[in-house]
């Protein structure tokens, strides 16, 4: 960095003018490749110096600027920080000019005038004397060779073992990319008709403790509880799903009870279970039929002590279940417990057992809830289950398909709520599979157009009256084969429910319209619930409303 200054320079009238009344500055840049910065500040002087100009310029390569500033002052002085790479190849000069706009050479300062600039450098002077060289030091004693190793094989086929799932994937990749969460829940909450739903017989009760969720049968034989994320896991090929689960089980079932956890549904699944019959087992469930593999005839490690990891499963005292999977259909299922080493304490992730498909695909639907249940089977015995964390995730970038569903429709809005739309999930998709509708629902946004103040809801549940219909619609041309929702555009009442989020829009009286639109919130639809628009007129009167609703679906 270099500071150039001009001085002080006076600048008193001459028969009453001024001889300088502008001041030109001329920067150039003589480096073709680098650029510099010129910070221009200017004073005038009448007892003190006053800062009237400040000005940073950037100077290219091979660029000439000119700056012209007053100088109608008695005295005054310029002062000129340069820097950058071109700082050296950087030339300023400055210039008076009098009325006329002639040069006034007295005020005439070039670049090498400047206070500061670097002066010639002298001829170097004579080298002086090679002085005498240092003794060289003893040199130490060399150390005793060590015995050379037995040369190392190479294996040409060497497979990566025991790194992760996000480095090696099942598709025998190096993969660096980190897994994407699709679902993340937490116990700690408590339960949430957001995110959870909970399904009971009998006196069986599903509840939490503030720290995880527990699922009791009592001593009635018909008791069932289940805890189920609202939300599915979906899967995208080419890549893994890891499916997670926390669970604790203190005593095992008894007589004909049944115990389960992993990811599934009535019709498809992966999970880990426990029975009086079957034992610990694992197990794929597809169009409704199970297939059982108890934990003695599991074929990576039976975690009985006798395995690779020398390692016990004991389900009392709380363990982390992971299933992971690759599935166009024919994917290898690896099912996963977390444990600790018996001797470091160190967690590990151990495969207990590995299942692949033979003539038909593993799962007919892989978009999958995350689950929890007891069944009481006749058996008149109380039995807890306790639950933590849940999760399922890809491993890898998640890219979804996905359409967006939308209605129309212009409604009355009064003092008191009135729906609007009102959507609804198939029973089963896509027709005739006679599957559960397993597709992702998520809202998207709404468009409302009004001309008075209104606010509106988005409700989830409540009872509403009208009935839901398939699409197309009088409005919205959507063939019933490409969407995976219902909708009700009848509907003119509403109770209940819980609202999901809430909003104001602003309206002009008479023929103006105002549009409103707002992006809603990352929520999932459950299974079996509805979501409704419904809006109110501020003031208590009435006005008509226009409004778009629309979800997503990620198939």
């Amino acid at each position: 960095m270099a500071i150039l200054s001009t001085g002080p320079i006076e600048n008193n009238p001459v028969s009453g003018v001024r001889p300088t009344q502008q001041l030109t500055i001329k920067m150039d840049n003589r480096d073709l490749i680098n650029s510099a910065d010129v910070l221009i500040q200017g004073y005038y002087l009448d007892g003190a110096r006053n800062l009237y100009v400040n000005e940073l310029i950037n100077v290219n390569p091979n660029e000439v600027i000119t700056k012209n500033y007053d100088g109608n002052f008695n005295a005054f002085e310029f002062v000129f920080t340069t820097s950058g790479l071109a700082e050296d190849q950087t030339g300023i000069s400055v210039w008076g000019k009098n009325v006329e706009g002639q040069l006034v050479i007295p005020h005439r300062i070039v670049s090498s005038e400047l206070l500061g600039a670097n002066e010639v450098t002298g001829p170097p002077g004579t080298t002086g004397a090679t002085g005498a060289i240092g003794a060289t030091g003893a040199t130490g004693a060399t150390g005793v060779t060590g015995a050379t190793g037995a040369p190392g094989t190479i294996e040409p086929n060497a497979t990566i073992v025991g790194v992760g799932p996000n480095v090696s994937s099942q598709f025998n990749e190096l993969r660096t990319s980190e897994k994407t969460p699709i679902i993340e829940l937490t116990s700690v909450y408590g339960l949430s008709n957001l995110r959870d739903i909970v399904l009971t017989l009998g006196d069986a009760t599903v509840g939490s403790n503030n720290t995880e969720f527990q699922l009791t049968t009592t001593i009635s034989g018909s008791d069932i509880a289940i805890l189920q994320s609202s939300e599915r896991g979906r899967y995208e090929s080419g890549l893994a799903g890891e499916i997670g689960i926390g669970v604790r089980l203190p005593a095992p079932p008894t007589g004909a009870q049944v115990v389960r956890w992993g990811a599934f549904d009535d019709q498809n699944g992966l999970f880990f279970g426990q029975s009086v019959v079957n034992g610990i087992f694992v197990a794929i469930r597809r169009a409704g039929v199970d297939t059982i593999i108890p934990q003695a005839s599991w074929n990576v490690d039976k975690l009985d002590g006798t395995g690779p990891s020398g390692a016990t499963l004991s389900l009392s005292t709380g363990n982390i279940f992971q299933i992971v999977f690759t599935w166009y259909g024919y994917g290898v299922i690896e099912f996963r417990v977390v444990i600790p080493h018996p001797s470091t304490l160190a967690q590990e992730v151990i495969i207990v057992h590995r299942f692949s498909p033979n003539g038909q695909t593993s799962l007919a639907d892989p978009n999958l809830p995350l689950r929890a249940e007891i069944f009481n089977n006749g058996t008149e015995s109380e039995l807890n289950l306790f639950v933590g964390g849940r999760q399922y995730s890809i491993l890898g970038k998640y890219n979804p398909v996905f359409r967006v569903t939308s209605e129309r429709r212009t409604v009355t809005a009064t003092g008191s709520l009135t729906p609007i739309l009102s959507f609804q999930r198939k029973t089963s998709f896509p027709p005739g599979s006679g599957r559960a509708n397993s597709v992702s629902v998520k809202l998207e946004s709404i468009d409302l157009i009004t001309t008075d103040d209104i606010y509106y809801q988005i409700i989830l549940g409540g009872t509403i009256n009208g009935g839901f219909v398939n699409f197309p619609t009088a409005t919205t041309n959507i063939p019933t084969s490409e969407t995976a929702l219902l909708i009700n555009n009848t509907l003119t009442t509403i109770a209940d429910g819980q609202v999901l989020l809430q909003g104001l829009v602003a309206g002009v009286a008479g023929s103006v319209r105002i549009s409103a639109s707002a992006s809603l919130l990352d929520f999932q639809l459950p299974d079996s619930e509805i979501v409704t628009l419904a809006v109110a007129n501020l003031s208590g009167g009435t006005n008509p409303v226009t409004a778009t609703f629309s979800l997503t679906e990620e198939w």
